[in-house]
């Protein structure tokens, strides 16, 4: 008896954890072309309002270019002034986890060195997606 009633509570919290909704919001920016080695560029991707409820489960990020990147850039994922770094110009991270996701949003990477950049990398495309756990 005393197991049914175990097995029947385990059920009834896993039904409870089961209810949450993970729904995503992709925000992007057509790209444009860098030119600068050790330049800041800065790709403002979209705001999340105020009403838009729920914490950041993962998010994915996707830099495309035309070119190969002679070296790999530092790359950073903020919203408004908090930024996280992440290691690679396309990714699924953690980071941001369990907070709100209202806010401005954007993506902002550095190329080593310094100096003109020969050719310049066309940028076709920045794209981050949120995963949002709802309440």
């Amino acid at each position: 008896m005393w197991r049914r009633v175990v097995v029947g509570l385990l059920l009834a919290v896993t039904s409870q954890v089961v209810q949450a909704t993970i729904v995503s919001a992709t925000l992007s920016h057509p790209g444009q072309s860098i030119q600068r080695k050790g330049h800041w560029y800065r790709f403002t991707l979209g705001q999340l309002p105020p009403d838009n409820v729920g914490k950041v489960t993962t998010l994915a990020w996707q830099i495309q270019s035309l070119a190969a990147w002679p070296r790999p850039p530092s790359v950073f994922v903020c919203r408004d002034r908090d930024c996280q770094g992440v290691d690679s110009v396309a990714g699924v991270s953690r980071c941001f986890a369990g907070q709100g996701s209202q806010g401005q949003w954007s993506i902002v990477f550095a190329l080593p060195g310094s100096g003109a950049l020969h050719p310049p990398i066309l940028i076709t495309g920045v794209s981050l997606t949120l995963n949002r756990l709802l309440p």
